[in-house]
């Protein structure tokens, strides 16, 4: 939008053509321009407006311009217009991006009898249109042919495409010869459109090592701890839970905020080497820490804790997450808990039991123990009358389906229940069990 100003007089009816020139920007490809003439009443002073609509094609050229230029005033009666400022530049500012390329890290680790690396490479800061990089494996102190095989080759990623990868193989000699170091390098990023004359970025880090364990001089005995788990840096606060996944991946929530020095708060999914799982992404993450995960059976995500936001939406208590660490809109809880969850468990049936601190879901009283439905919503079936009277920390399930609950209560719907009970599947308190006095402290 352009505004056109009419100053120095109102007197009589005012009206003025322009006409917009292509420059870098072209029409029918940048923008859209259908002619419209300004007018002005007699008296008239507001602002007009030069309405041009932009086309946003996600191709990625950089900046590009145009020019509207007024041709003529026409005024009532022959009066003289002046024509002042008459011509005006437009900066088409370019929303779209071939981002940058890198290694997720510049330090990996593999046992020697692995048989092969797996290296992840992302593209990120931007994923219009398809690039391509260039990558080597070559030799550090470990040799070419001998300890693994040298590559070359090409990565290719696709218009939206964020990850990508490349393996090579690793060489399991009977030597003992201690740890040896495989280099990689990521190199001449291109675009792969025809014509196109910028470039993605290379990204850093673009150099990496690769460390090889060798088997004879780690066989490691049981108990000790596995070498080839790469967690460089760990977590920079305490991990409360860990829960994997179908696919050997591993999840773990806490109150940290760095996993292996990037950055994410409260999540993060492993590779079973490992490494930080890129292809993860929640985000802003929590505010506050996470106690507790399930993992359904179509691979979504139950997180409950001490939060109340997840990446910016409100969530209390708990959230559900796609594979992708996305949140799952499907699943509302609409006002959520008024206190923190402590424990998740996924029932067969698909329903959903949460335990905590809580005295209220959703803004309906339930004392620290509910069940929702798979969409979030609260369970009617499930009656558990007035709840426990003090926090319940952890849930679990006998094989018949019976729900066992632990934690600092002594009571549970006005029974004596020291810090431990078993409720049916409507949640009323199953009588054959019977914990004598119980406990004396949680």
């Amino acid at each position: 939008v352009v505004g056109v100003r009419r100053i120095g007089g109102s007197v009589g009816a005012v009206s003025a053509e322009f006409l917009v020139e292509e420059g870098t920007a072209k029409e029918g490809q940048d923008y859209v321009f259908e002619s419209q003439l300004l007018a002005w009443a007699d008296g008239e002073t507001s602002d007009k407006q030069i309405q041009i609509q932009l086309i946003d094609d996600k191709v990625v050229e950089g900046d590009r311009h145009f020019s509207i230029s007024l041709t003529r005033a026409n005024a009532a009666q022959n009066r003289d217009v002046v024509i002042g400022r008459g011509k005006t530049d437009v900066k088409v500012g370019e929303d779209d991006s071939l981002g940058a390329v890198s290694f997720v890290t510049s330090n990996h680790n593999v046992n020697e009898n692995s048989g092969y690396f797996v290296v992840n490479v992302i593209r990120y800061n931007g994923y219009n249109e398809p690039v391509s990089i260039d990558y080597e494996v070559t030799s550090g102190s470990a040799i070419g042919g001998i300890d693994f095989t040298e590559q070359k080759g090409t990565l290719k990623f696709q218009d939206g495409q964020k990850s990508s990868f490349f393996s090579f193989v690793i060489i399991d000699d009977e030597l003992l010869e201690g740890q040896e170091t495989v280099s990689l390098i990521l190199s001449n990023p291109k675009p792969l459109r025809e014509g196109q004359h910028l470039a993605p970025i290379l990204g850093t880090p673009n150099m990496a090592t690769l460390t090889i364990v060798d088997d004879e001089a780690s066989n490691e005995p049981a108990g000790s701890i596995d070498s080839s788990f790469a967690t460089v840096g760990g977590s920079d606060d305490s991990v409360q839970v860990v829960e994997m996944q179908g696919d050997n991946k591993i999840l773990i929530g806490g109150g940290f905020a760095l996993v292996n020095g990037l950055a994410r708060n409260g999540l993060a999914r492993l590779n079973s080497d490992g490494n930080i799982d890129t292809t993860f992404q929640i985000g802003n993450g929590f505010d506050g820490s996470v106690r507790s995960l399930a993992v359904q059976p179509d691979q979504r995500i139950l997180a409950v804790g001490y939060f109340t936001q997840f990446n910016g939406v409100n969530r209390n208590g708990i959230v559900r997450l796609n594979q992708d660490g996305g949140i799952d809109e499907t699943f509302n809880p609409g006002g959520g808990a008024d206190n923190p969850i402590q424990d998740v468990l996924i029932q067969d049936n698909g329903k959903i039991i949460i335990v905590g601190d809580f005295t209220s879901y959703n803004g309906v009283v339930l004392n620290r123990v509910a069940r929702i439905n798979n969409d979030g919503r609260i369970d009617e079936t499930f009656n558990a009358g007035s709840g426990a009277n003090f926090s319940i920390h952890d849930i679990s399930q006998t094989v018949d389906g019976r729900i066992v609950l632990v934690g600092d209560f002594n009571s549970f719907n006005g029974s004596a229940c020291m810090g431990i009970v078993v409720l049916h599947q409507n949640g009323e308190i199953d009588e054959s069990f019977d914990s004598g006095v119980g406990f004396d402290a949680s």
